[in-house]
């Protein structure tokens, strides 16, 4: 944080003094006696006609890398102004200029002011983006469908004013300036000065601290050009260069941000790629003719592929019929109709390892949008280990069932001797046992019952596999109460209440 207020203020300090740097230099030069030429003026017509057009178009490619409407109508505004700018350069030159209807004192400043109206109002309606959700119609007038191709048309149709129809002398000597019609970019390039200032943005952003640069040269050569009183003066040329200086600022800032950009996407693609090659799943890529663009080491595990023998060729090679077959069409069906039968989705399925072994993998299937196509990632999981640690948790449900089984049959012979004996005594000697006798064999065949209804349970856990669970419900106050018995008699000396709720059921 504080680094950032130490940077906005360098940069802060760094604006006052250029602003104050230029003012004062061409107060110090302005009673110098100078006067260019027209080679001069065509040199550096055709520097800036270059340096815009390179802006513009790096413009452009930095909008589409990351969009931003600012950047956009930067982008447009410098590609058409780099085009105007030529004109411009080829209208005023010594060869070109007696063919057309207007002298060069009429076509410099006009052929030249179309380009700084044009370029300021550009600058102007970018830096008013930030409030384009403010502001009603605002949001279709910046659309990027709409900015490039309307305003060029729209340069077109003022160049072919300008350069055509006969024009009246550019110079107005009568006036506090005598170039009064400069004071127009000045309105809109100070505009856009204020606008991105207020923003902020130029406090952390390398860009816009470049375009606020570019805006400061660019109102300090308006601010010297109306004081222009012919061709070629000082202020004629001064202008010139502070247009090309402004030209390279914004150079500079979409230089730094590229590189920015691109330095983001490397690290970004680093990360992707060190997860893409650690991923112990294996994971692969395919287009959308199911040749495989990328296959990575948890892949080649599995498969017993090395990547280079997998990238280039049809995703099919990796699994058996009727999946070998099938799987073109699989991928055509879901482009036709989007109706996906793995894609999107994630099923159990068999693969084919180079050796020509088959085995069962997880398979889960996804789609992205690359450019204008379609791309597939599969991600592959192979559960040989996990399959034959079912098929053997499987085989030792069955021997415990067996098992269960016999020892439940085995224990009811015994358990039905114990309760029948038990009540054949009870009947028999019931009047020769004392109340403490009868109770002893009342707890014995109450156990043995138990035991037998534990018994059955025990069958029908036995069973489980073999037939859907059948939920029934328990009376816990009953069960509480026998366990209660049960610790009483093997007790009896302790004194212990047992408080049961009666009518509890699970």
């Amino acid at each position: 944080m504080d680094k950032m207020i130490e940077q906005s203020r360098f940069r802060a300090v760094m604006y006052g003094i250029a602003c104050i740097g230029l003012l004062g230099v061409y107060g110090a030069l302005r009673g110098l006696d100078w006067h260019g030429t027209d080679e001069l003026h065509s040199l550096m017509e055709a520097v800036a006609t270059v340096l815009a057009a390179i802006v513009g178009v790096m413009a452009l490619i930095r909008h589409y890398a990351r969009p931003n409407t600012a950047i956009l109508l930067v982008g447009a505004g410098f590609t058409v102004t780099a085009f105007l700018d030529g004109s411009h350069a080829i209208v005023t030159a010594a060869a070109v200029a007696p063919y057309l209807p207007s002298d060069m004192s009429a076509l410099v400043p006009w052929s030249w002011l179309i380009s700084r109206i044009f370029l300021s109002f550009m600058l102007m309606l970018s830096s008013l983006t930030w409030r384009r959700d403010r502001v009603p119609g605002v949001n279709t007038l910046l659309g990027k469908r709409y900015a490039f191709f309307v305003l060029l048309a729209i340069s077109i149709t003022f160049f072919l004013f300008f350069v055509f129809v006969p024009l009246q002398s550019g110079y107005f000597r009568g006036y506090l300036f005598p170039r009064p019609q400069e004071l127009v970019p000045l309105l809109f390039l100070s505009i856009a000065l204020v606008g991105y200032l207020r923003q902020g943005n130029w406090k952390s952003t390398p860009f816009e601290h470049w375009l606020v640069m570019s805006l400061i040269i660019g109102v300090v050569g308006q601010l010297v050009m109306p004081g222009s009183a012919g061709l070629y003066d000082l202020e004629f040329d001064v202008a010139h260069l502070l247009k090309i200086s402004s030209y390279i600022c914004v150079l500079v800032g979409l230089l730094i941000s590229m590189f920015e950009i691109y330095r983001e996407a490397e690290v970004t693609g680093q990360h992707y790629s060190a997860v893409f090659e650690s991923a112990v799943d294996g994971v692969i890529t395919i287009d959308q003719t199911g040749i495989m663009e990328t296959f990575n080491p948890a892949a080649e595990e599995i498969f017993g592929y090395q990547a280079d023998e997998c990238i280039g060729q049809n995703v099919k090679m990796l699994m058996p019929d009727p999946d070998h077959s099938g799987h073109d069409g699989y991928i055509g069906n879901y482009l036709r109709t989007g109706q996906a039968k793995i894609i999107g989705l994630g099923r159990e399925v068999v693969g084919l390892h180079r050796s020509g072994r088959e085995f069962p993998m997880d398979l889960s299937v996804g789609h992205f949008r690359l450019g204008n196509q379609i791309m597939f990632v599969g991600i592959c999981r192979d559960i040989t280990v996990r399959r034959r640690a079912q098929d053997e948790i499987i085989a030792v449900n069955m021997e415990l069932e067996s098992f269960s089984y016999s020892v439940s049959h085995d224990l009811r012979a015994p358990l039905r001797a114990i309760d029948g004996f038990s009540q054949a005594l009870l009947d028999e000697y019931h009047d020769r046992l004392d109340e403490n006798g009868i109770g002893y064999l009342s707890r014995v065949m109450a156990g043995a019952q138990r035991m037998g209804r534990l018994i059955d349970d025990l069958l029908n856990l036995s069973r489980v596999t073999r037939r859907d669970l059948v939920r029934e419900s328990v009376d816990l106050s009953e069960l509480a109460s026998h366990i209660a018995d049960d610790l009483r008699t093997q007790d009896p000396e302790r004194r212990v209440e047992f408080v049961i709720a009666p009518n509890l059921r699970a």
